[in-house]
């Protein structure tokens, strides 16, 4: 009886578990979506007086705008070059970006970390990113 008790709450875990999942890719969109909406809205009705077309227009045009527009698409596993250049965008590096995690790479995670409230520990690691990618520019074709 204590088997199937713990069989029926094993299978349970696993069919609730399987509908609870976290998808970045989609986040992301909703949250450069929420950015584009926001910054029309502080815009004010200046920017749509011409139009007759309503908010069906306004959102149509939206679309038109952002399928010509480049996304960012922010790493979720970064490499060591996106957060030496997250951390020069928001201020904390200012040496070369070149991927290598040396002393001032370590000093500007450390302070980062310290000014956002995490572990000063100079490791980059999921919490670190999760505030730092905010920061996060695509590096330069070279």
């Amino acid at each position: 009886m204590k088997t199937l008790s713990i069989l029926v709450t094993c299978v349970c875990v696993l069919l609730i578990g399987g509908c609870a999942t976290y998808d970045p890719g989609r986040l992301d969109d909703m949250e450069y979506r929420l950015t584009r909406l926001e910054k029309k809205v502080l815009a004010g009705p200046a920017e749509t007086a011409g139009s007759t077309e309503g908010i069906a227009g306004d959102i149509a045009s939206a679309d038109e705008e952002e399928a010509l527009e480049p996304r960012v698409v922010i790493p979720d596993t970064p490499t060591k070059k996106d957060i030496q250049i997250s951390l020069k965008n928001a201020g904390y590096y200012d040496g070369e970006v070149d991927g290598k995690f040396g002393p001032r790479t370590k000093a500007a995670i450390e302070a980062f970390q310290d000014a956002n409230n995490l572990v000063a520990d100079g490791k980059a690691g999921v919490n670190t990113w999760t505030k730092l990618r905010v920061f996060y520019t695509p590096p330069s074709e070279e």
